[in-house]
């Protein structure tokens, strides 16, 4: 399923996939999936919860700020695996890209790079002038300071990698430096039990 949702979101001009939520209401059904999935595996309800709070946070991210400016399949192509180590989340959009979004409220953006480590570190949104932006830092901060979890996030050229579990990083990091994707925004997670 991973490998379905890199092969879509490295692709120009991606074929039209069932995997991708084109409405908010279809990708938040399927996001609510994922919580009686984990609790079946053993995973407790707060770490349940904040899985789930999490994935809620970088989707709608993808319906926040790139309606009527998809480039391809609108929407965000959500997938996740739960082995009995742990669950691997994966979400992707073809929108405008964190750069493009946040170069509009603060123009001193230089590189992608910037951007994204911006989004993840700084309270800061792309619609201003709505009171917004605190996600990602949200997410930062339940992922980080944790050896059994990891992030990745790509957009752009922009990568940022989150948490301690570096076998998880190592792993995935060679998927995610493909050449530059057309647009948006694509991130890889891994939740392991304790």
């Amino acid at each position: 399923m991973m490998e379905d949702l890199l092969q879509w979101y490295f692709t120009a001009n991606a074929q039209s996939n069932p995997a991708v939520s084109e409405t908010r209401d279809v990708f938040e059904a399927r996001a609510q999936k994922i919580f009686p999935s984990l609790l079946k595996h053993g995973f407790n309800v707060s770490d349940a919860s904040l899985i789930y709070s999490m994935i809620g946070e970088i989707g709608n991210n993808s319906f926040d700020h790139n309606l009527g400016l998809w480039i391809g399949q609108p929407g965000c192509y959500f997938v996740f695996e739960v082995d009995q180590a742990g669950v691997t989340v994966g979400l992707a959009d073809h929108g405008r890209g964190i750069y493009s979004s946040l170069k509009r409220v603060l123009p001193s953006l230089a590189t992608e790079q910037e951007a994204i480590e911006t989004a993840f570190e700084k309270v800061i949104s792309g619609r201003s002038p709505e009171q917004r932006g605190n996600g990602l830092k949200f997410v930062r901060q339940i992922i980080n300071g944790n050896s059994s979890r990891a992030l990745i996030s790509r957009s752009g050229s922009g990568i940022i990698t989150l948490g301690g579990n570096d076998k998880f990083i190592k792993e995935m990091i060679s998927d995610v430096t493909y050449p530059k994707p057309p647009a948006g925004m694509l991130t890889l997670m891994r939740w392991e039990k304790p």
